[in-house]
């Protein structure tokens, strides 16, 4: 399965990166973008994944479509960030965009 293999070089290599001083966009190119890709998802197709995508109330990293249609929305923070204090933003995102799967990550998390 290249998918899992893909996944698992992907880890391999971020398990020896200290991410400590990391910004919010050195986690979005180095960790999310590599792993929406490992997963299948064409990066450099911005009809597949949209970047910083405008929902109601703002935008959202990245909304996942496919036939024309949002599926998945993904909020990025920073490496280290208490992802709790961003949960209610990201579910209303979701609940607004009829979008029934939503991921907040730090990147580790």
């Amino acid at each position: 399965m290249p998918g899992y293999a893909n996944i698992t070089r992907l880890i391999t290599r971020l398990v020896e990166i200290d991410f400590s001083e990391s910004s919010e966009q050195a986690t979005r190119e180095i960790i999310v973008n590599p792993m929406i890709d490992a997963l299948g998802w064409d990066t450099f197709n911005p009809h597949e994944v949209a970047r910083e995508h405008p929902v109601t109330g703002g935008r959202v990293d990245y909304c996942l479509q496919l036939k024309k249609k949002n599926r998945v929305f993904v909020e990025v923070k920073r490496v280290g960030t208490d992802l709790e204090d961003h949960q209610e933003q990201l579910l209303r995102y979701a609940f607004d965009g009829g979008v029934r799967l939503a991921v907040l990550t730090d990147g580790l998390v």
